[in-house]
């Protein structure tokens, strides 16, 4: 993404479902109360001398000096890593010494483990206490920056300054604008160091309650040797599984296998009826979000690409753009 002062993803981010507790005790879905806003996920602790106070105030300041209508387009969502001291009232007095507006969240430490791991960085941690009791808590400095199409492609890491948010904030709102809307699939990946391999668009297509679904992809493989897809991971949480359905004397059936051939010079194509992977995931899969999934091929190893999700009601029309997109391969 051009044009903005933050730091630049190597690959954008799908935005985390998860479901923690607000101050009041209610409970917060991120996926679904940010939809259709720019979210700015931050994590960190009320106690903390430096990083979470400048990066609330700095934000604050910025965000109250735009009109009531333009400030409801974003949401501020800081997820505490101190639960110990971290008491629901004393966030909610502390975040409301910034802005009333912003969104506290407790929850337990491996569920906030977890969400951290999924957007790549290391869970916080507590430090050694002094002799008066008090410590420390080592955590990620960045808030993450997830745009209207549910994807960041940029962070802001400590350090970030008023006038670059100032800069930031009314770009991010057009960024990656009409991603949702039009249900299009992400643009092709390939490993940047291996070129001979590329993978059309990812989609998932989920079930009515969100809790089970299917992937389709294309890969091309451009090499004199084939390859195999041994694994898929999504969101680092579902349980994903190779199946292959088969048509015989006019009936179906489909079976579980332990890898998918993605012939020499040739390609793998997932399809209805055909070599599909189905997910049982842990948090819903929501039409209209990404998800970060994690490939492992037995040659080309991990590769990590973003699912657009999708009801299935959408995937004739997404999947056919997903085969067009290898065409000129």
């Amino acid at each position: 993404m051009t044009g903005l002062r933050g730091t630049a993803l190597d690959e954008p981010l799908a935005k985390p479902a998860f479901i923690l507790t607000r101050t009041d005790g209610t409970p917060y879905d991120f996926a679904r109360e940010t939809a259709g806003k720019v979210a700015l996920l931050f994590f960190g602790y009320t106690h903390c001398p430096d990083v979470c106070p400048l990066h609330m105030a700095n934000i604050a300041a910025v965000l109250k000096k735009m009109p009531w209508e333009q400030r409801d387009e974003y949401r501020v969502v800081f997820v505490t890593t101190d639960p110990e001291r971290d008491t629901p009232q004393r966030v909610s007095d502390w975040l409301g010494g910034f802005d009333a507006s912003f969104v506290g969240l407790r929850g337990d430490s491996a569920e906030v483990d977890r969400i951290q791991r999924a957007l790549g960085v290391l869970p916080a941690a507590r430090q050694p206490a002094t002799d008066s009791g008090d410590y420390l808590v080592g955590h990620a400095a960045q808030v993450f920056a997830f745009g209207r199409d549910n994807v960041a492609r940029v962070v802001y890491p400590f350090g970030t300054r008023q006038d670059d948010w100032a800069h930031d904030l009314p770009r991010l709102l057009s960024a990656g604008s009409g991603a949702v809307a039009a249900a299009r699939p992400h643009t092709e990946h390939s490993l940047g160091d291996r070129p001979d391999l590329a993978i059309a668009p990812v989609v998932v297509a989920a079930s009515a309650d969100g809790r089970s679904g299917a992937l389709y992809l294309t890969v091309a493989n451009g090499a004199d040797r084939p390859d195999t897809l041994r694994a898929v991971s999504v969101m680092g949480e579902s349980t994903a599984t190779l199946h292959l359905t088969t048509t015989s004397g006019g009936s179906a059936s489909m079976q579980r296998v332990a890898f998918l051939e993605i012939p020499a010079r040739g390609r793998l194509e997932m399809r209805p009826g055909g070599a599909h992977v189905m997910l049982e995931a842990t948090q819903p899969l929501r039409p209209g979000t990404a998800a970060a999934v994690e490939l492992h091929f037995a040659r080309r190893g991990r590769v990590t690409a973003l699912a657009t999700i999708v009801g299935y009601a959408q995937l004739d029309s997404v999947l056919a753009l997903s085969r067009s997109a290898l065409s000129a391969r």
